[in-house]
């Protein structure tokens, strides 16, 4: 992306005005600060399940389930799962989240709560799938449903190198 360019959000299939429309960048800035109290316009904390996160080895898929008991994002009251993942070198990584049971939705995050990169879409069957070069460091990735109250099985697959 070059100076000047505005990066397109995905649009959402809901109607204007939901949950989920009202501000990308709002429900990213809360996720993004998983293991740290998030409030959302009312006050009131993120789920406490939000503090847990999972070692996760690169190249390694993950079985997972979303459950109403995990962490509630206030700001569409959708539910994730957080990994973290360590990088010895720089690293061409493909995340792919795959369900049948809910609309997926990815967040790369840093352990410090900033957002690194997003996505809804791009893989088979509308499933969310992320690519993207990250430099050596630790990491967070959000397995998240797309839409409010979704919960399901799901895998989060991570490919290195997918060329």
């Amino acid at each position: 992306m070059t100076a000047g360019q505005v990066r397109r959000i995905p649009s959402h299939p809901f109607e204007k005005g939901s949950a989920t429309s009202r501000g990308m960048a709002a429900i990213l800035a809360c996720a993004a600060l998983v293991s740290v109290a998030c409030t959302d316009k009312t006050t009131e904390p993120v789920s406490s399940a939000c503090d847990s996160i999972q070692n996760m080895t690169i190249g390694v898929t993950v079985n997972g389930t979303l459950a109403s008991g995990d962490c509630l994002l206030p700001q569409d009251n959708s539910y994730a799962d957080t990994y973290r993942f360590v990088l010895t070198a720089p690293t061409e990584i493909q995340f792919d989240l795959v369900s049948d049971d809910f609309a997926t939705f990815l967040i790369l995050n840093t352990p410090t709560g900033a957002n690194i990169d997003f996505s809804g879409e791009g893989g088979e069957d509308d499933n969310a799938r992320l690519t993207i070069t990250l430099a050596a460091g630790t990491y967070h990735i959000l397995a998240n449903s797309f839409a409010p109250g979704e919960t399901g099985d799901y895998q989060l697959i991570s490919t290195i190198d997918p060329g």
